[in-house]
């Protein structure tokens, strides 16, 4: 995780947020997400090996995911309506990661 940085950005035509590592000192960039959802919030599990973040959804919905740091495919952890937390589901408590002021 130290020589890694996990971020949203829009990708080269800007058209939506999607979740990307980048290694310290290289140019190459992974991204993670490819969902016509925005991705954003991104956050490093307490061991590295995944990254929780949130996805918005139709009707002010949110969904908290998980995804492998190094790829593959996310899984929903949790989800919230307008900024509160309604449930979880899966193999990790959102109330162990910290995403976002959003999530309490």
């Amino acid at each position: 995780m130290a020589n890694q940085l996990v971020f949203t950005w829009n990708g080269p035509k800007q058209d939506n947020g999607d979740i990307y590592v980048k290694l310290n000192g290289t140019e190459n960039l992974l991204r993670l997400t490819q969902n016509s959802a925005p991705d954003y919030a991104p956050a490093w599990s307490p061991d590295g090996r995944n990254i929780a973040f949130l996805r918005d959804l139709p009707g002010g919905h949110v969904e908290i995911m998980m995804i492998p740091s190094f790829g593959g495919p996310p899984w929903a952890i949790g989800w919230m309506l307008h900024g509160r937390r309604l449930g979880g589901s899966g193999r990790y408590s959102a109330a162990r990661v910290s995403l976002s002021p959003y999530c309490a």
